[in-house]
This record gives C-alpha cells, structure tokens and sequence, in this order.
C-alpha cells in the first residue's frame, strides 16, 4: 500500500486514467480507474478505500495439541467496510488482554475493548469461511482437555459459556439453551441461548463483540462457541454445534 502514491508520481502523462487489474471470488478483472485531482492541493485521488491489513478481538474456542490446529469465532473474520467474507491472503492470531467492557443495549451491540501484543504472533490464520477461522498455532496455554459432544448429545437448559472478560482469566457465566436445532449437515446458528448469569450481565448487559468463539460447555462437554448476539435482544444469541467446527479443522 506505502507504493501507491508513486503509481501517481507521473499521472499527467497517463491522461487521468490507469489501468487496473483486481480480483474477486478468485476471478481476475480489468477495469479503467477514473481519477479525480482536488482543488485543495492539486492532489489526485482514486474514489478507493485501500486497507493493508485488518485486526479484531475474538476468542479460540478448541485446541488440538495433537495436530497444532485450532478454530475460532465460529463465524467469519470480517470488517465493517467491507460486507463480503474477506479472502484473506495470511493472517496471524495474538496474545490480548481485556481493558475494558462496552456494554450492549437493544438495538446496539457492545464490545471488548482489549490491548493485543503484537510482539510475536501465537499462530496463523489459514482459513475464513462463515464457520470461522482456522489455522495453526505454536502457543497455547497448557488445560485440561474436556469431552466433545455430539449434536444429539446437546439439550435444552442449563450450560455455560466460558470467556475472558478481564485480563486474560477464563470465567465460566450461567447461560440457558433455549432452542435447538436438528442439522444433518453444517450450518450457522444451531444453538440459541440466552444468558442468565447476574455478574456477567452487569459487567455486559449481554452478548458484546469479542464474544465470538467462547466456548459452549454443558455436562462437563464442550457442545458448541458463540457466533451472534440478538440485536434486539442482546442478552439472547446463537452458537454452532462445535461437531462443524472440528469438520472444519480438518
């Protein structure tokens, strides 16, 4: 991105246009890019929003130390200008801390608010699909190791779902599955919950962004991870059956 404004250094000379070659869904295209110089300082601008590289808070929800792979979010990495899945060339996950809590209110979801160290990359990022990202990783903190449960083995009523709201302590807050989804092949949004745990209600409100890959746990089982928040009811929200989420590891 730091080369694009030598591409204009002799843009008088190119009759204000430039040819320009992108991709999309894999396809490549070439299209004329009209450009328009501003009255200000004679500068010239392309009508483009170029980014070099995105970054967002969000939580792993399964490690296999076996395989170094892990999942995460449950649902796809994405940006706010941008309303495609990105096709992300590479990426990396780090170390974060929370700072803080912007809690959710009806209609405006929160979010965590957290400092991430960058000094070393903990893993890559080889895959981002509306199941979540996925990849490889070199540190992860040494835990117990819990059951998987099967989508059947999945019930309606008291579970939990365990995520870091401070620092970087994994707590464990009260949640009840409220309904449940039969899927015979994967899909987003399988589990719906709403949370019902007082302290974690009074530090959010409800779900907030960051949430995204927290662990579902019921029975001593890991059943599924976070995926949305109810916009309009932002203490109810969904999770996808952690069964897709191994299918996606492999």
């Amino acid at each position: 991105m730091s080369d694009l404004p030598k591409v204009f250094e002799d843009v008088e000379k190119m009759q204000y246009s430039l040819p320009m070659k992108y991709y999309r869904d894999h396809i490549s295209y070439t299209k004329t890019l009209q450009l328009i110089k501003t009255s200000a300082n004679g500068s010239w601008k392309t009508g483009l929003l170029v980014k070099e590289r995105i970054l967002g808070i969000g939580t792993v929800t399964i490690y296999d130390p076996e395989t170094n792979t892990y999942a995460a979010l449950g649902h796809q990495f994405s940006d706010g200008d941008f309303s495609d899945i990105l096709d992300l060339t590479s990426g990396n996950i780090y170390d974060s801390e929370i700072i803080g809590i912007k809690k959710s209110t009806n209609g405006t979801p929160g979010e965590k608010i957290a400092e991430i160290d960058e000094s070393e990359p903990i893993g890559d990022i080889d895959k981002n699909n509306q199941y979540g990202i996925y990849g490889q990783v070199d540190k992860i903190p040494k835990k117990e190791g819990l059951e998987v449960a099967k989508i059947e083995e999945v019930k309606l009523g008291d579970a939990e779902i365990w995520t870091v709201m401070n620092g970087s302590q994994v707590e464990k807050y009260k949640i009840k599955i409220t309904n449940l989804k039969k899927q015979e092949s994967i899909e987003p949004k399988g589990i719906t919950f709403e949370i019902v745990d007082k302290e974690l209600l009074k530090m959010s409100n409800g779900i907030v962004q960051g949430m995204s890959g927290s662990p579902i746990i019921q029975n001593d089982k890991i059943v599924g991870a976070v995926t949305h928040v109810l916009v309009d009811d932002v203490k109810k929200g969904y999770g996808l059956y952690i069964q897709w989420m191994l299918q996606e590891m492999k």
